[in-house]
């Protein structure tokens, strides 16, 4: 409970592996009205101003949009692939596609506005063909109904340790 650092940790424990955006509905009673970011747990980033581009995206949701950040890989095909326009808002994004239309990966990093968010993952809760993933379906149904969402590209170091390969 986080108590012999000195802090006081919450939790609810998710009965099933059935995506992060059940996750998110099951936490709702730790969200409140504020603003909400989802950080997968296994990217590292530091540096280069994220910090500031964070607090960007806090000001963006609390203006109604969401926001993404992007950064450049050589390999897209292993990530989720987010594209971006040349005003800064994503247009696209794909869960590792075979022909990418960029090379920003998305860093598993995303700032929202909880009551516009809440309403997607209620809807997606109840459709029975969603993974109810944030990179399949949250974010691009979001997109194809014209919702801004603004994209960062983050410059400094970023690392997706989702495998051994990547770890080391």
């Amino acid at each position: 409970d986080g108590s012999q650092y000195g802090v006081h940790l919450s939790y609810k424990v998710q009965p099933s592996p059935d995506g992060l955006a059940q996750a998110f509905l099951l936490g709702e009673e730790f969200i409140g009205d504020d603003c909400c970011a989802m950080v997968l747990g296994d990217n590292i980033f530091y540096g280069n101003g994220f910090t500031h581009l964070l607090r960007s995206a806090v000001k963006d949701a609390e203006n109604g949009k969401a926001s993404i950040f992007g950064y450049y890989v050589n390999d897209p095909e292993r990530f989720g692939i987010v594209e971006f326009d040349e005003n800064g808002k994503a247009i696209s994004v794909e869960e590792k596609p075979a022909h990418p239309k960029s090379n920003k990966a998305s860093m598993g990093v995303y700032i929202f506005t909880w009551e516009k968010l809440r309403q997607y993952l209620v809807a997606d809760a109840e459709d029975p063909n969603s993974s109810n993933d944030f990179g399949k379906n949250i974010i691009p149904k979001l997109l194809r109904e014209g919702k801004k969402l603004c994209a960062y590209t983050f410059t400094g170091y970023w690392q997706d340790v989702g495998t051994i390969d990547s770890y080391y």
